[in-house]
């Protein structure tokens, strides 16, 4: 089949990769050119007001992307090193795929259009815990927990996939590093309540070595997949204060893939799909509510070699018993093949 995505963020799209593409052998598109903006059935820029590089960003054709047949751009993703392949608003309408996947709640409305006018399946997928109310979606595919789905709603729950290759478990280095990876963690209002702790601990601990990377934070981004994944193994323990945090999160399952252990809010997850991975004293340490020096006492506590090493162990295993993406595969096609 030939399947048409918007491209939320990468780590998303790359996943939706991995499944449609190279487990179940379909052909995955994405929208390139101005005319979606123009046509008003991208709108994504509306979030950002419009924002010229936000529409450079996902819609731009850039020279050295490469003209695969006219109105498909072969496009390369430097965050997974990999090839995508754009398609203009024209083509979609010559090539008519056959399903259309929405995964931002401002394209549910633009893509059934366009899902109807080219007679194509739509789905929706949720990354975040977004409510799905009745005549929202026929089809929906959720990454994330979601209450009160109705009944004629065609439903799964899946975990994205990620690459297990890049994201693998080697035995913890003796470090002192504490690292973060949440993208704005300290430059956006949602995750800056967060900060001061982080840099309090960070004073206290002052022969270890805080980091925090990201696109906007304070040490600079950690560009790749690859790096990220190096970064988060040379990590002792890495700090994941994300508020709002809907429960299905790159980095908080990128972590117990490599087997780090986390510093963590386990109130952000609760009751969330994250949750699963989090044991306090086990597969994580939590701080809800603790003081920077309580929180410094518990670093110490579990840095004690024998002590790490089995939280290390712990929430790789635990990792393994709770995402399958193989075994998921099989489930994810009888979804697919059985659209409404």
């Amino acid at each position: 089949m030939k399947i048409f995505a918007d491209q939320h963020h990468m780590g998303l799209y790359h996943s939706l990769k991995m499944l449609l593409e190279d487990r179940l052998g379909h052909s995955l598109y994405h929208p390139i050119g101005t005319e979606w903006l123009s046509e008003r059935h991208w709108r994504m820029a509306e979030i950002y007001n419009n924002h010229p590089a936000t529409v450079a960003q996902y819609l731009g054709i850039r020279p050295d992307y490469e003209l695969v047949e006219p109105g498909i751009y072969k496009v390369y993703d430097p965050q997974h090193e990999c090839y995508n392949h754009g398609m203009t608003l024209d083509k979609f309408r010559e090539v008519r795929p056959d399903v259309v996947i929405a995964s931002i709640p401002e394209h549910i409305d633009s893509f059934k259009k366009l899902a109807d006018e080219v007679g194509a399946k739509m789905i929706y997928q949720i990354g975040n815990a977004w409510p799905v109310e009745a005549g929202l979606a026929p089809n929906v595919m959720s990454s994330a927990k979601i209450a009160n789905v109705p009944p004629d709603v065609h439903f799964i729950e899946y975990h994205q996939e990620f690459p297990l290759d890049i994201f693998c478990y080697h035995p913890p280095e003796l470090t002192r590093n504490i690292f973060s990876f949440i993208n704005c963690f300290g430059s956006t209002n949602l995750y800056r309540a967060d900060w001061p702790l982080f840099e309090e601990v960070e004073l206290l601990l002052s022969t270890w070595y805080f980091r925090a990377f990201g696109a906007s934070c304070r040490d600079g981004e950690a560009s790749g997949v690859k790096e990220v994944s190096d970064r988060m193994r040379k990590s002792r323990f890495i700090w994941h204060t994300k508020a709002g945090g809907d429960g299905y999160g790159h980095i908080l399952y990128n972590t117990a893939a490599v087997g780090r252990p986390m510093l963590i809010k386990c109130e952000y997850y609760s009751g969330k799909m994250g949750e699963e991975l989090l044991i306090d004293g086990q597969t994580c340490i939590a701080i809800d509510g603790l003081s920077p020096q309580e929180i410094v006492n518990k670093i110490e506590y579990y840095n004690e070699p024998e002590r790490y090493a089995k939280m290390s162990e712990d929430i790789y295993n635990n990792f393994k018993d709770k995402v399958n993406f193989e075994s998921e595969t099989q489930k994810l096609k009888e979804f697919i093949d059985n659209l409404i």
